[in-house]
């Protein structure tokens, strides 16, 4: 989280407001609830992913292509909001959708994993 807070410090539009746990299975993958300061009644997720050992492109070059996913449009996928990226990983900043698949996916596998006692909601 200190790395995110570090990067959106400059960026006057959002505000991070806390971590989403357990959700997504990447190891380098992580997960925060944010919100647009000229809307603040929408939810938006931010997924900041770490740079690994493996990285080997620029970071000029990983902005450029994050900025040209901002121009894709398509009816079965979340446009993006917001990309940024630091010396330490890439920012990704979406609408949240609470009727998205992977999000059930991830509640429902929770939901049977962590807390017995929540299945009442989901039956």
């Amino acid at each position: 989280m200190q790395h995110v807070a570090m990067a959106m410090r400059g960026e006057m539009n959002y505000e991070l407001l806390k971590p989403i746990p357990d959700m997504g299975w990447r190891l380098r993958k992580h997960y925060f609830q944010v919100r647009a300061k000229l809307n603040p009644r929408a939810d938006m997720t931010l997924q900041y992913v770490e740079y690994g050992p493996d990285k080997y492109l620029e970071d000029r070059d990983i902005l450029t292509t994050l900025k040209i996913f901002l121009q894709v449009t398509h009816p079965y996928i979340q446009p993006l909001e917001f990309v940024h990226c630091s010396d330490f990983g890439a920012i990704i900043i979406t609408q949240f959708n609470p009727e998205g698949l992977f999000l059930i996916i991830c509640m429902f596998t929770h939901l049977f994993t962590c807390n017995k006692s929540a299945t009442k909601i989901i039956i």
